[in-house]
């Protein structure tokens, strides 16, 4: 209960504003998964079958459902070496980069 309660201070939607009303709710169905003897011996079973799923033949990576292949690429005009640029193409200032790590 705890932990519930110093979780539920950060998220609730009156201290972290209006978009943190989802993480509240999510906090609030893990307690009350996490608060009854039935649904936590469930929870610990899907959970040792998850665990052990990762150690027959999946690596860690398989875990995951993010991986790093980066969603963008360059579609500005390429500028060969021999010309002159860097390969990459284009003006550098016409350029924008995305932190597509923070995007999500």
């Amino acid at each position: 209960r705890a932990a519930w309660r110093t979780l539920q201070k950060a998220v609730h939607p009156d201290v972290a504003g209006e978009f943190a009303a989802a993480a509240a709710a999510l906090v609030n169905e893990a307690y009350e998964v996490l608060s009854s003897d039935a649904s936590r011996l469930a929870f610990d079973a899907d959970r040792e079958d998850w665990l052990r799923w990762g150690q027959n033949g999946k690596g860690a990576a398989d875990l995951s459902l993010m991986d790093a292949t980066p969603l963008s690429h360059w579609s500005g005009p390429v500028v060969s070496q021999s010309d002159g640029g860097s390969g990459a193409g284009g003006d550098p200032l016409d350029a924008v980069f995305v932190d597509e790590s923070h995007c999500i």
